[in-house]
């Protein structure tokens, strides 16, 4: 089994809406948010899962959302957030052994992934006074 048969299992086996998948990708709905795993081609025992576009990015914010993430990515070690062009994306990153182990590295992905994503709502709110 590679990491998208472990992440459907997982998620079925939670309840979780399945969005949109092939070979590579999987996307679910996870707390109002759709998160996507991927796959890696050249390691059947790695997976990254991501939460992408939860603030708006303009050329003027661009700066200010790229020392946020910064400040996060020091913080939060396993969730890494980054800006491409206008889009903001957080990551986590995993090795797993089996299914039992794709299950728990998940959750501690799925937790440090919402906790990133609201510690950079906090940080954002602080820093603008929105």
């Amino acid at each position: 089994m590679d990491c998208i048969e472990f992440a459907k299992e997982y998620i079925t086996s939670k309840g979780f809406k399945i969005e949109d998948e092939n070979e590579n990708i999987i996307a679910f709905k996870y707390q109002m948010h759709v998160l996507h795993v991927w796959k890696n081609e050249s390691d059947e025992r790695f997976a990254c899962i991501a939460l992408t576009n939860f603030t708006d990015i303009t050329p003027e914010n661009k700066p200010l959302i790229k020392e946020i993430c910064n400040e996060i990515n020091t913080n939060i070690k396993q969730a890494k957030l980054y800006v491409m062009d206008e889009t903001i994306m957080a990551t986590a990153e995993m090795y797993f052994r089996d299914q039992e182990d794709f299950n728990f590295q998940t959750e501690i992905a799925l937790r440090n992934l919402m906790g990133a994503k609201i510690q950079f709502k906090k940080l954002e709110r602080l820093t603008t006074g929105e």
